[in-house]
C-alpha cells in the first residue's frame, strides 16, 4: 500500500484498519493488555505512549506526566518495561533539554525498578539518541535502546557496544529511509539484523531480536542453538497484533523470552501516524484485521 494513498485516508479508516495494533486510549488499556498477555499466555510486554514530533513545552510535560503516571501503575509487575521517544521529550528545541527530560525519567523508574528502552525514529535522530545513550548507559545500566539494520551507517554503530553489556533491540526500521541512506531490499535488511545482532550478543550486549519473518526467527533460534546462547542474553520481540502465536510457543519452549510491543494513546489522534507508517510498512495488516473481522462473524 503506497504512503501517499495511506495519508490521504480519513482518520477513522485508519483507526478500523489497524486498531489491532493498539491496546487502547488510555494507560490503563495499555496494561490490561500487557497483563493478559501475560497472564494467559506467559508474554512479556513493552508499553509505549503514542505520540511524536511534539513541539510545544506544555505537550512534553503532559508526556512526562504521562509516563510517571505509568510508572506508578506498572511498578511490581516485572512483565513489563516501557519504552519511550527522543521526539516526545523535547528534541525540537534543545538537546540538552531533552536530556534532562529524559533523565528525569530514567530516575523515577529507576527508584521503581523498571527497564527503559530509549526508541530508535528516523535517520536524524540516530546521532542524537546514541549520543545520549551513551552518556546516560553508565548511571543506568539496565538501560536498553534500538538499532535499525537497514541504515548503512549501522556496520559502524554498533561497534561502539562493544563491552558496553548493553541492552539492545535488533530491528530492520520502520522508516522508509531513502536509498542513499539506506538498503532498499528487506531480505537483505533482515539477513544484516541476525549479523548486527550476532555481534552485539558476542560483544556482550543482551538482544532484543525483533521481527515477524518466521524464517528468521528460526535462524535466529537455530543460531543460538549452535553458539549456546540462553535466555540471558537473547530475546525475541514483535509487535502486538500480528498473528505469530506458533512459532511464539517455539522459542518459549526453547527457553526465550518472547515480549510484543504494546502501545498505547491518550487518544487516538496521537495514534494516527504510528498507525499509518505500520499499514504503509505491512499492507497485510489490512488483510489481518478484515480476516479478524470475519472469523469473529
Amino acid at each position: 500500500m503506497k504512503t501517499w494513498i495511506i495519508n490521504l485516508l480519513p482518520g477513522f479508516f485508519v483507526k478500523l484498519f489497524a486498531k489491532p495494533y493498539v491496546s487502547g486510549d488510555s494507560i490503563e488499556k495499555g496494561i490490561d493488555r500487557a497483563d493478559r498477555l501475560w497472564n494467559e499466555e506467559g508474554i512479556y510486554s513493552t508499553l509505549d505512549l503514542l505520540g511524536e514530533e511534539v513541539t510545544s513545552r506544555e505537550e512534553v510535560e503532559l508526556t512526562i506526566a504521562t509516563y510517571l503516571e505509568l510508572a506508578d501503575k506498572v511498578q511490581g509487575k516485572k512483565h513489563i518495561t516501557v519504552s519511550y521517544k527522543p521526539s516526545s521529550l523535547g528534541s525540537h528545541e534543545s538537546e540538552e533539554y531533552v536530556f534532562t527530560n529524559l533523565k528525569k525519567i530514567l530516575d523515577y523508574y529507576t527508584e521503581r525498578e523498571i527497564e527503559l528502552t530509549l526508541d530508535m525514529e528516523d535517520y536524524t535522530f540516530t546521532d542524537l539518541t546514541l549520543k545520549i545513550y551513551f552518556e546516560l548507559l553508565e548511571d543506568y545500566p539496565s538501560y536498553g535502546t534500538v538499532i535499525q539494520s537497514r541504515l548503512f551507517r549501522t556496520k559502524d554503530d554498533i561497534a561502539l557496544f562493544q563491552d558496553k553489556k548493553a541492552r539492545v533491540r535488533t530491528c530492520i526500521g520502520i522508516y522508509n529511509e531513502s536509498k542513499e541512506i539506506a538498503l532498499t531490499d528487506k531480505y537483505e535488511m533482515k539477513q544484516q539484523l541476525t549479523q548486527f545482532s550476532q555481534y552485539l550478543i558476542e560483544n556482550g550486549s543482551y538482544v532484543e531480536y525483533a521481527t515477524h519473518d518466521e524464517e528468521f526467527l528460526i535462524k535466529m533460534l537455530d543460531l543460538a542453538k549452535e553458539k549456546g546462547w540462553t535466555g540471558d542474553q537473547l530475546e525475541f520481540q514483535q509487535l502486538l497484533g500480528v498473528p505469530i502465536r506458533g512459532i511464539q510457543k517455539i522459542l518459549m519452549e526453547n527457553g526465550f523470552k518472547v515480549r510484543l510491543y504494546v502501545p498505547f494513546a491518550v487518544n487516538w489522534q496521537s495514534a494516527l501516524p504510528y498507525l499509518k507508517r505500520r499499514l504503509a510498512n505491512n499492507p497485510k495488516m489490512a488483510f489481518y484485521v478484515i480476516k479478524h473481522m470475519f472469523g469473529r462473524a
